[in-house]
């Protein structure tokens, strides 16, 4: 169990590594995404959420968090004064109070492509998901996740960026020189 202190030293730490490994190579740290059970955490735990906010703004207000999309995370982002990348994940089903559902290979893996090429083309185009239970919720996106650990990972990647008119990078308004370079890599 870590206090908030340790949190944010190794929050920092962690940064602090990866912008040194980014600038050996002339890079800058554009966003990060916590992973695993702290991801799960900046969703459902303010603490724990602005507390990593207020590490990343520490350490630089341009750096954009990414995490799933909701009112925790969002609120501990604006209370830094950082960024927020709201994330959606289209490979899961998700509940009426727009928590996500565990994953299920079953269920969820039955017909994944198709599945979650609808889901995101519903929130491309409505900018709604249709929960488990049939009912509809708003979704606050500027970021899809596709999961890399799956077979299919390629192909419903290559389904989505297709509905995608003008896809756009995070975070580039300090950046828009750049953005007409990057067009050509996405």
């Amino acid at each position: 169990d870590m206090g908030v202190d340790d949190l944010r030293a190794l929050v920092l730490y962690q940064l602090g590594a990866l912008n040194a490994m980014l600038h050996a190579r002339g890079l800058e740290i554009s966003h990060v995404r916590t992973h695993g059970f702290l991801y799960k955490q900046l969703y459902t735990d303010f603490l724990i959420a602005e507390t990593v906010a207020k590490a990343i703004g520490e350490f630089s207000k341009w750096i954009t968090l990414v995490g799933l999309s909701g009112q925790v995370l969002n609120t501990a982002c604006t209370n830094a004064n950082i960024n927020i990348g709201q994330e959606v994940q289209v490979v899961r089903r998700y509940r009426r109070d727009g928590t996500i559902v565990a994953y299920s290979p079953i269920i969820d893996g039955k017909n994944l492509i198709v599945d979650s090429g609808r889901r995101a083309r519903e929130i491309i185009q409505t900018g709604m998901i249709t929960c488990e239970d049939k009912s509809k919720i708003k979704a606050n996106v500027d970021t899809i996740h596709i999961p890399s650990d799956s077979q299919e990972a390629v192909e419903l990647a290559k389904t989505i960026k297709a509905m995608v008119p003008n896809p756009k990078p995070l975070n580039t308004d300090k950046y828009e020189k750049f953005a007409e370079g990057l067009e050509a890599l996405l």
